[in-house]
């Protein structure tokens, strides 16, 4: 479904904005290399606390406007997840060596399994294979 008229401010900030998974990546990208902001500013953002395991799961964590959960592979992706009013859901995600995903899906996760479902697809996008 196309988005692209939807009145989104309901959200407040976090709910005006209209992207592509590609316009999230270049964004995320730009943003955790430092190209958007000052290194205090982002170093600020990336300053994590433990996040409400109901939303984020038992190990994830939330600076200003940053998401980090845990990888398989080693360390934490980077980025942030959101719904929107249909029923859209996105996450947005960059790991440690730079590798990127958006995934984003037509209903907004209702269950424990669909939520980690989601969170497993980043984790596999994000985790190199074994060789």
């Amino acid at each position: 479904m196309d988005g692209t008229e939807w009145n989104t401010t309901a959200g407040g900030t976090g709910g005006a904005l209209v992207s592509t998974p590609h316009d999230v990546n270049t964004f995320f990208a730009a943003l955790l290399v430092g190209r958007l902001l000052s290194p205090a500013r982002l170093t600020e953002m990336r300053t994590t606390v433990a996040g409400d395991p109901e939303r984020l799961g038992p190990d994830g964590r939330y600076g200003l406007g940053l998401i980090t959960e845990p990888l398989s592979c080693g360390g934490v992706w980077t980025g942030h997840t959101g719904s929107a009013r249909a029923g859209h859901h996105g996450i947005g995600a960059v790991a440690p060596d730079g590798r990127q995903v958006t995934v984003v899906v037509d209903e907004t996760p209702t269950t424990d399994t669909a939520a980690a479902t989601l969170l497993a697809a980043v984790d596999t996008a994000l985790c190199p294979p074994a060789r």
